[in-house]
């Protein structure tokens, strides 16, 4: 399958084409999308790198994005961006803004990851913009 370059579907792998978001459901995040390749899957779950389930890459919200806009409490699709996409959109949309570290670890890819995901040493993911903790913020470049 191409994978398309400029923000592509983390179900479908096409840019453009389909749109991904998060609905609140019952106080729970469920995804939403109307991609032909949409399936169902538990966010918690999502998050975490296992032997079974390797990949992390799932929507999560741009905070730079709803900062901007100032809105902190909103769920709307043009806010979010599958988390494996976040790096390059930061770098194209935000460049100089900081980002926390809670927030930089929500996208971050780890070597874990790169290894079960079978990336070698020379085929490693570029981490992306770093971020800071809460006492401490780095700008995105």
């Amino acid at each position: 399958m191409k994978v398309g370059k400029d923000n592509p579907c983390g179900f479908c792998g096409h840019s453009g084409t389909c749109t991904t978001g998060i609905a609140k459901r019952n106080g729970t995040d469920t995804p939403s999308s109307n991609c032909p390749n949409f399936y169902k899957f538990s966010f918690k779950s999502a998050a975490i790198s296992t032997a079974s389930g390797p990949s992390t890459n799932r929507p999560i919200a741009c905070l730079p994005c709803k900062i901007r806009d100032g809105a902190l409490g909103l769920y709307k699709d043009e806010y979010i961006f599958w988390s494996y996409n976040m790096p390059t959109h930061l770098v194209k949309e935000h460049p100089g803004v900081a980002v926390t570290e809670a927030f930089h670890d929500s996208y971050a890819v780890s070597a874990d990851e790169r290894e079960r995901l079978g990336f070698s040493n020379s085929q490693k993911r570029k981490r992306g913009p770093s971020g800071g903790g809460s006492a401490k913020r780095v700008h995105v470049s």
